[in-house]
């Protein structure tokens, strides 16, 4: 079983070697501070290759994960008493410039810990009320340092303030309400992380940003910023044109360039609720579902308007459809209508003729009447010529 303790030094320094009790501590130089620095992160990287070797020597997952569990333990009340000492330090003096480095080594070979050994870790224990109080004093720390320049560079000050409003909620929590787990800590601590590195000015019009790759990267499925997000991508469709057909193909490619945004595996603001990954992909499809239907509808209107268009104004007879078909029979017999065959006739008069029974006659059904015509129709239709006889006789 192994049992060298690798944070020997650390662990040395800050409780015994820069106790803030000491008196002579408060004499410390600057060339004794640069020494100590530099040996803060000689230490780490040796604390971080011993870390790294453990899995090669211990084999063993139950020893594993012991051992990373003791270590990430031991980084935790290291990061406690750190804390607790800095509060003694009389502020702008070498001591505190050594302990801001102790922060951040400490605070370093966690997150080593923490993906290192992810998967032998249980990091949803609730945080220690000191680790809590050192955890909110460190992000106000930083938030202070970079906060204004931040949303001066975004061109988005409804998105800065959703953000920056959710980290200020979590440093004002004191973990009475609710328990705060070291999943939650470390969330946070890497999204401070991630803003603190942004450093290039955003666009308005732009909507993949840096920080909404970031914030979409570490899943933050807080509904404000959703809300916000997806009421963007509307406004820039809409804004885009005002055809229906190019507003659903940037749409459609909106949705491609989210789908390949990467986010980083067991990370996310609120792990119980859906991610945001699957929450704005279904409104995407439900939005691009839309407005494919809002495009058939209109095609479909546009359709049948032109198919009324194209509907042929037809001549009203107060004959029967039987009656017109033996007509027309009768007026190529005689060679009033010329067309070579009876199915022409039928074929370009019939669409054009309606009765007062029926507005669509059918010119295959009329030519196939002709061929035997019922008596009643044939005295209707010579009485109807009689009438035109002498109608003609009188002008």
């Amino acid at each position: 079983m192994h049992n060298e303790y690798y944070m020997e030094w650390l662990d040395h320094l800050i409780n015994v070697t820069l106790h803030p009790d000491i008196p002579e501590l408060s004499q410390m130089s600057a060339e004794q501070a640069d020494a100590i620095i530099v040996q803060l992160g000689t230490e780490r990287r040796q604390i971080e290759y011993k870390l790294w070797n453990l899995v090669f020597i211990l084999i063993k997952d139950k020893y594993i994960q012991a051992q990373s569990s003791h270590y990430h333990t031991s980084v935790i009340l290291l990061i406690d008493q750190a804390f607790v000492n800095r509060m003694k330090i009389p502020p702008s003096s070498e001591l505190e410039r050594v302990y801001d480095e102790v922060q951040t080594v400490l605070d370093q070979l966690l997150s080593y810990l923490e993906l290192r050994f992810a998967s032998y870790l249980s990091l949803d224990k609730e945080v220690s009320v000191r680790y809590l109080l050192a955890t909110r004093h460190e992000l106000k720390v930083q938030l202070d340092k970079f906060q204004a320049p931040i949303v001066e560079r975004i061109a988005d000050p409804k998105l800065t303030d959703i953000v920056f409003d959710v980290i200020n909620e979590f440093i004002k929590a004191d973990g009475k309400s609710y328990p705060i787990t070291f999943k939650e800590v470390s969330y946070f601590k890497s999204l401070v992380k991630d803003l603190e590195v942004l450093d290039q000015p955003e666009k308005e019009f732009c909507i993949y940003t840096a920080l909404n790759e970031t914030l979409v990267g570490i899943d933050f499925n807080h509904n404000r910023y959703i809300n916000h997000f997806t009421k963007r991508i509307i406004e820039r469709v809409d804004g885009s044109s005002e055809i229906d057909t190019e507003r659903l193909e940037l749409l459609m490619h909106l949705a491609k360039d989210f789908r390949e945004m990467h986010v980083k595996p067991n990370t996310s603001l609120y792990p119980r609720h859906p991610s945001l990954k699957t929450t704005i992909s279904n409104w995407f499809e439900h939005e691009i579902t839309f407005l494919k239907n809002k495009i058939q509808a209109q095609y479909e209107q546009q359709e049948a308007a032109t198919n009324v268009r194209k509907k042929p104004r037809k001549v009203l007879l107060s004959l029967t459809g039987d009656q017109i078909s033996l007509l027309l029979k009768a007026a190529k017999g005689v060679k009033v209508l010329l067309a070579t065959t009876l199915t022409t006739i039928y074929r370009e008069i019939i669409p054009f003729i309606s009765t007062q029974e029926r507005d669509d006659l059918s010119w295959k059904a009329a030519r196939s009447k002709s061929y035997v015509g019922e008596d009643h129709d044939k005295n209707v239709l010579i009485y109807v010529l009689e009438q035109m006889i002498e109608f003609i006789r009188g002008y």
